[in-house]
């Protein structure tokens, strides 16, 4: 029961306030004050949402301007590299091709140098001197048969 009995207490002193025209004045102002600062604040929110939908916007119209030149740069870049992977498949292509003349001159100069070493060979084993002196013999030979062949051309 005293439960109740403050309970009732407590709602009769809360009945007691009494309300006076000074305490609404104060009250009116607090709320006036209260209500001014959320309008200044709501103003600047209202303003700052301004500037940040304006600079979105220049962000966004500095993009799309610019978009037209990368895709263009990206595409030149794309067709750049194409050619360059067709100079490279170009490049590998004469790279083997001269390996394989190299390969080709290559055996060439061993077979010429092996024939080259055979005459070399056979250059050597002729005897010089049994053929110079086979000449002069020869020499020795027709001379005679010059002259007696000449005689019969002074008539």
């Amino acid at each position: 029961m005293e439960d109740n009995t403050n309970i009732t207490e407590n709602k009769a002193e809360t009945k007691n306030i009494v309300i006076t025209s000074e305490s609404v004045e104060l009250n009116e102002m607090q709320q006036t004050s209260i209500m001014g600062n959320l309008e200044k604040m709501q103003k600047k929110q209202l303003l700052y949402s301004r500037v940040s939908a304006v600079l979105i916007l220049i962000l966004v119209i500095g993009l799309l301007s610019v978009l037209p030149a990368v895709f263009k740069t990206l595409s030149v870049a794309q067709e750049t590299m194409g050619n360059m992977n067709t100079a490279l498949i170009n490049a590998n292509d004469t790279i083997i091709q001269s390996q394989e003349t190299l390969d080709e001159v290559s055996g060439l100069i061993s077979a010429t140098q092996s024939e080259l070493i055979d005459a070399a060979n056979k250059l050597n084993s002729i005897d010089f001197e049994g053929l110079n002196s086979a000449i002069k013999d020869l020499g020795d030979v027709v001379a005679p048969m010059a002259k007696f062949f000449a005689s019969f051309g002074k008539f």
